[in-house]
Formats: C-alpha cells, sequence, structure tokens
C-alpha cells in the first residue's frame, strides 16, 4: 500500500524504519523545497511532516522509531551542520549535538525499542566514530577497534548491546559493544566463545535483536 505523501512532495520517497506493531512508519519525501523527514501513522492514515532542526536547512532524513512509535531518530540540517536527531511529539526534532570533530557532524541511525537509547556515528577529534546517546548521558564515543573509523548500525531494545562496524588493521570489520567489554570485533567474540570461523570475514553487523544474543550481518 502507498503511504501517501507531503502536501507539495515529489513522487519519490524513502521509508527505513518502522514501529513493533506496524503502525507508524518513518522516512524521507523529495519535496520541491528540499529532502524532509517524515512519519506516516495508520491511525490518521497519513504521512506527516517532522520539519527541520532550528536553524537548519533543506534536509532532514528519519532513519528508525522506538518501539511504539513516540521517539524518532534520524539526521537533518541545523545551525551546526548536519546533525543527529531525536523527535517526540512534544518536543518536536531536538538536536543531539557532535563529539567535537573538524567536521560537526553527526547521523542518528538506530533507536533502542524503548526509546532511550540513540545509536550512530560522529566527526570526532580522532576521525568518525559510534556513539551512542541517553537523555541522561548525552553523546558518548563507543570508541574504536584499532584506531580507525566505526560506525553503529543498530542497538538492542534496553540499549545494552550496540552493534556496527568498522576498521582493524585497515581491513573493514563487524562489532559488538557492551557495557562491560566495550568494544570488540565481532568475530573475535565468536572465536573465543568455540565458534569454528576459519575461512570467514565477518564486514558488518546490521541489526541484533531485542535481547541483544541474535546479530545479522553480512561478510565473506
Amino acid at each position: 500500500l502507498s503511504l501517501g505523501r507531503l502536501k507539495g512532495g515529489e513522487t519519490r520517497s524513502t521509508a527505513f524504519g518502522i514501529s513493533s506493531n506496524g503502525s507508524v512508519i518513518v522516512g524521507n519525501v523529495y519535496t520541491r523545497k528540499g529532502v524532509k523527514a517524515c512519519y506516516w501513522t495508520e491511525k490518521r492514515n497519513g504521512t506527516y511532516n517532522l520539519h527541520n532542526l532550528k536553524g537548519g536547512g533543506a534536509f532532514a532524513r528519519a532513519n528508525d522509531v522506538s518501539a511504539d512509535g513516540s521517539v524518532i531518530t534520524g539526521t537533518g540540517e541545523s545551525a551546526n551542520g548536519l546533525e543527529a536527531f531525536r523527535w517526540t511529539k512534544k518536543d518536536k526534532m531536538v538536536g543531539l549535538g557532535n563529539l567535537g570533530g573538524r567536521v560537526p557532524r553527526s547521523i542518528g541511525s538506530a533507536i533502542s525499542a524503548d526509546g532511550f537509547t540513540i545509536v550512530g556515528h560522529s566527526d570526532s577529534p580522532s576521525g568518525t566514530v559510534a556513539f551512542y546517546w541517553t537523555d541522561e548521558r548525552g553523546m558518548v564515543s563507543l570508541g574504536d577497534l584499532n584506531g580507525g573509523f566505526t560506525m553503529a548500525t543498530d542497538v538492542s531494545e534496553d540499549g545494552s548491546v550496540i552493534v556496527g562496524f568498522g576498521e582493524m588493521e585497515d581491513r573493514i570489520t563487524a562489532f559488538i559493544w557492551d557495557g562491560v567489554y566495550g568494544m570488540q570485533s565481532l568475530i573475535n567474540v565468536l572465536i573465543e566463545g568455540g565458534v569454528d570461523m576459519t575461512g570467514w570475514r565477518l564486514l558488518h553487523a546490521e541489526g541484533v535483536s531485542d535481547d541483544g544474543a541474535s546479530i545479522t550481518g553480512y561478510g565473506i
């Protein structure tokens, strides 16, 4: 079924995330005034503009939504550059800042099912690094695997397990992060757990289950 389009929107639109019961879908729509982040609701049967960050330009994209559909994350143009955001009906679109890199840029990629943790990546003094954000702690770097870039792609229901990919010894590899062990190469974790990974390279971890126990992605 078509989700329709924004008023003045062009025919091109993309959906990136969906709530657990399917009642809210998020993405973006190409309009004559730029690319707009949007959400579609089953209840109102329509597509609605999330508008822009304060002082921002004509680009915003919604990437993910909490399980109940009430909290949305993504990225948009702000007065500070390209910035990850958190959107709620009450507070609207609020920028999450960045990690202080030379280029003020951050991307919100995914949100926990409970809506409290957002993950993504940001420019920092040491390069592009994965982050998690909570209202209590703000944006926190997840670090790196061996001095290379890292990007977070998904997070478990309660925010305790984060997955993504990064550079380690000049190769791209999937990672897993938690509050106890920090960031680890996913293939090394499996090998240490007794799994035979002979002949495998795990490149990207793209998704993690709500309980943090199952991970999907791709490799060679």
